[in-house]
């Protein structure tokens, strides 16, 4: 199997060095380039749909839809792709960005503009380092179904934490408070749902197709909640019409062929715990549109709860009791 190296950098010029340095070293392998996250995050999925996985990813911090720092958490909090290492190669090496670099997981950071020595030296020496010299745990692949529930999971847990973060920056309204915290614990209960089914399911009770919906729509929400992170993050200011604009944003991202699908492919192995979710997620959607009724007069913020309402209670009654028809799913 031919191996595979993905460098995320935005700059051509770069790129271009970064593939001088991995030639010169002997490397034979495909050198997979991406100029953003989102183009990232579809190299990773595309390199594991071809049964492999990366054998160093390097990565830019300075990106245009994000920082590195999320491809970084992305890799290491997926279980299939936790082993493979990865290098940040940034201009912003600040004691705080390298702290947090190797606090989400990063095997190394390296400066644009090194101490001593040139780049094009220091890169040779790092990314020689991991190719050839370090003994690192094989990577598990695994299953698609396996990866994608994974990723819902990561998806569900992240959502829970930007609830908490609402809920921390309108601590002093008591209802707020309240309503971003129902939030968490909601999301929290969805991961823990999604988590039950790790066990229960393999790739052949699901078709290809569907698979491949899956992958690429949770590509999207998470793309989403990356920029929701990013959005908050440079915020320093926020009331409730904001934060209900921000909610609304997130609990909009996830489509409905994602769910459909999703739901889909897990109802087999367990259709009670199917129909437990599909009411859960209803009962969620009640509580934002009725939490976006109550805490702001805005009618546009009104008409998107209530249509996000009516497609979650829809969802409800399509997989309501352990007798649904799996097909009308898939």
């Amino acid at each position: 199997m031919i191996d595979t190296i993905l460098y995320v950098e935005d700059e051509p010029g770069l790129v271009r060095l970064a593939e001088v340095v991995f030639r010169k070293i002997g490397f034979v392998g495909r050198i997979v380039s991406a100029a953003s996250l989102a183009e990232a995050r579809l190299a990773l999925a595309g390199i594991r749909k071809g049964g492999s996985l990366p054998k160093l990813v390097v990565t830019d911090l300075g990106l245009p839809d994000g920082s590195g720092l999320e491809l970084v958490r992305h890799i290491k909090e997926d279980p299939s792709l936790r082993a493979v290492p990865v290098v940040v190669l940034s201009g912003s090496a600040t004691p705080e960005t390298v702290t947090e670099a190797y606090a989400l997981g990063a095997n190394a950071f390296l400066s644009k503009s090194p101490a001593a020595g040139d780049l094009l030296s220091a890169m040779e020496g790092l990314v020689r380092c991991w190719l050839r010299e370090v003994e690192l745990p094989s990577p598990r692949i695994g299953d698609r179904l396996q990866w994608a529930l994974a990723r819902a999971v990561g998806y569900e847990t992240r959502v829970a934490q930007i609830y908490l973060e609402l809920a921390r920056r309108l601590r002093a309204d008591p209802e707020a408070l309240r309503f971003w915290l129902d939030l968490a614990l909601a999301e929290g209960n969805h991961a823990n749902l999604l988590r039950f089914f790790e066990s229960l399911v393999e790739d052949s009770e699901a078709p290809a197709s569907v698979l491949d919906r899956l992958e690429g729509q949770l590509i999207k929400v998470e793309t989403c909640v990356a920029g929701v992170e990013m959005g908050l993050g440079a915020r320093p200011e926020l009331d409730r019409g904001g934060a209900l604009e921000i909610t609304l944003r997130i609990e909009e991202s996830p489509s409905e062929e994602l769910i459909l699908a999703g739901l889909g492919v897990l109802l087999p192995s367990a259709p009670g715990a199917v129909a437990t979710l599909a009411e859960s997620l209803a009962e969620h959607a009640a509580h934002i549109a009725d939490g976006v009724r109550r805490m702001t007069p805005r009618q546009d913020l009104w008409a998107r709860a209530g249509a996000f309402l009516t497609r979650a209670q829809a969802l409800r009654d399509r997989f309501a009791g352990e007798g649904a028809d799996e097909s009308h799913a898939l």
